[in-house]
């Protein structure tokens, strides 16, 4: 059987002292890559940042051109509306005299079926 090892304790005292300065390189250690971990998140809140601003003014600018299509598709309609307003009008002033000249006609044969019976 091994014997069991003999601890000097002078040994236990510098293992202290190495975990101590283990401790410390450790904490120095997270320190730094807590920080390094903090800058690569303001660099990439930064750069979803400036996305979103290119995302935005992209979209104003297509909305933009949706509204000046639109704007220009209601012209062009509005036009077409007033042109065919207009022949209507016009059909409407010869369906008017042609009315008044049938209904002077029907009063004619009226009239002179009256008088001629």
């Amino acid at each position: 059987m091994a014997e069991p090892a003999k601890v000097d304790p002078q040994e236990h005292y510098a293992t202290k002292a190495d975990i101590a300065d283990l401790r410390g390189d450790m904490n120095a250690g997270f320190a730094r890559l807590e920080s390094k971990i903090d800058a690569d998140i303001a660099d990439l809140r930064s750069e979803t940042n400036a996305g979103f601003a290119r995302l935005e003014s992209k979209i104003d600018a297509d909305i933009a051109d949706l509204r000046n299509e639109t704007n220009a598709g209601f012209a062009r309609l509005d036009g077409k509306i007033d042109t065919g307003l207009a022949e209507l009008r016009g059909d409407l002033k010869w369906l008017k005299w042609i009315g008044g000249v049938l209904a002077a006609a029907v009063l004619a044969a009226f009239v002179r079926g009256l008088f001629l019976s």
